[in-house]
């Protein structure tokens, strides 16, 4: 297919274009024209790339890219190692960031509000006007204890929980990622639980003194589920291989 032609149809689906991001969303490093093989994973790494070569992969699509808003625009290090390996082996970089944590299909926080089983749900999270998140209602209320294990099976791994909240959880929001500021409109909201990826120091207090339950599952582990769910959207849609690299860190 071509690469191109791919690409837009990408940031149709998700409406790359709508938020202003930390990042350009959509092709951040132009390689072959041609896509048969792409590989999708969470974060950008020379790690990732090497592997996409020796795969043969002809495209490359991630959650966290290589272009940021506050990059200095200067390739040296380990920025350059990963430039290097891409424009070596001619390999196409594509990222989303916001527009595949928000989207009503394909999103992080859609698929975890999913995987935990909430009920009525309804959109959460202000960023600039536009909710990134979801709020959602358990089928029946879940002790603190019961609740973190059922985080723990969705999300694949430990998860830290502060603050000092009701004994029982029925209301949950969630903002996958470094979204902890987004524990006051969870206190506002009065939810019983705030599920993010990574805490900041001023949480701890604020989260205990607010009556709610703060849990950090991981940045990363939070945002498998969209860059997941892309792949098999565009596999189906388009009869392409799609091969998903599990690279993980512990943040």
């Amino acid at each position: 297919m071509n690469r191109d032609t791919l690409i837009e149809a990408i940031n149709a689906k998700l409406d790359a274009g709508r938020l202003k991001d930390y990042c350009p969303n959509g092709m951040q490093v132009e390689g072959r024209d041609e896509v048969k093989r792409i590989i999708i994973s969470v974060s950008a790494s020379e790690k990732l790339f090497l592997e996409a070569a020796k795969q043969k992969a002809d495209l490359v699509i991630v959650h966290h890219g290589l272009i940021w808003n506050s990059y200095s625009g200067i390739i040296r290090g380990s920025y350059k190692k990963r430039v290097k390996a891409l424009l070596d082996n001619d390999i196409t970089l594509a990222a989303y960031h916001l527009p595949l944590d928000r989207h009503k299909e394909l999103g992080n926080n859609i698929l975890i509000a999913k995987a935990l089983g909430l009920e009525e749900l309804k959109t959460f999270g202000d960023y600039k006007g536009t909710d990134l998140g979801w709020q959602g209602k358990l089928s029946a209320p879940l002790s603190v204890e019961k609740f973190t294990q059922l985080l723990e099976a969705v999300c694949g791994g430990k998860v830290d929980r502060y603050g000092d909240g009701k004994s029982e959880i029925s209301t949950v929001a969630i903002v996958s990622g470094g979204a902890s500021d987004c524990a006051n409109e969870a206190a506002v909201r009065g939810v019983d639980a705030y599920v993010t990826g990574e805490v900041c120091e001023s949480v701890v207090r604020f989260s205990e003194e607010e009556g709610l339950h703060f849990f950090a599952a991981g940045h990363y582990a939070t945002e498998r589920f969209g860059i997941k769910a892309l792949g098999e959207w565009i596999s189906a849609e388009f009869g392409l291989e799609v091969i998903y690299l599990d690279l993980p860190v512990p943040v």
